[in-house]
């Protein structure tokens, strides 16, 4: 009868009604911070090897005592103090593990990807050599109509005013033009 007593009084504090039952009290919570704080850095700093990471596993330790802590029996609150950092410890490590190896996966990924980049302008630049090299076996005048209009991009009105021949001479170089290059590649590709 009595701890149904002190149950109502509990909740008729206001200042108790609106916590959780497992949260601990504040000043509660001071002591404790106090009293483990260090330790925990210590405890935490020896498996994750690195004082910032210790330092966030501390406060996140210390927010799970605040928020889940009232509800541990004072004599186990060391013991469950402990193994809630080794917890948030290990997931830590874990967290640190998928990163290192996802950097790891990207590091690859990024230097195949130059590997091909560079293997792929090597490829363009042989091909470009040896267009070029096609365009030089032209005669000049169909050199020089294909030249302007893959090169300088002109429209073959453009072309026939710039040279002042008429259009059909300048579709009819271009056309003999891609021809020979065709063949010239075409030769090229099966050596």
């Amino acid at each position: 009868m009595a701890s149904n007593q002190s149950a109502r009084a509990d909740t008729d504090n206001p200042e108790l009604a609106d916590k959780p039952p497992s949260r601990l009290r504040d000043d509660r919570v001071v002591d404790l911070v106090e009293k483990y704080q260090r330790d925990l850095f210590h405890f935490l700093l020896g498996i994750l090897k690195d004082e910032s990471a210790a330092n966030d596993a501390v406060q996140t330790t210390l927010t799970k005592l605040i928020d889940q802590g009232g509800g541990v029996a004072p004599e186990s609150l060391r013991s469950w103090l402990f193994r809630v950092a080794f917890s948030v410890a290990m997931e830590n490590r874990r967290r640190r593990s998928l990163e290192a190896r996802h950097q790891e996966q990207v590091a690859i990924w990024k230097s195949a990807h130059r590997k091909e980049e560079m293997a792929s302008q090597v490829m363009r630049d042989e091909q470009a050599e040896i267009v070029r090299r096609a365009l030089m076996q032209l005669p000049p005048e169909q050199e020089q109509v294909v030249r302007m209009r893959i090169y300088e991009n002109l429209k073959f009105i453009e072309i026939a005013e710039q040279l002042q021949i008429p259009l059909g001479t300048v579709l009819t170089r271009m056309r003999s033009g891609l021809g020979k290059m065709r063949n010239f590649l075409g030769a090229e590709y099966e050596e």
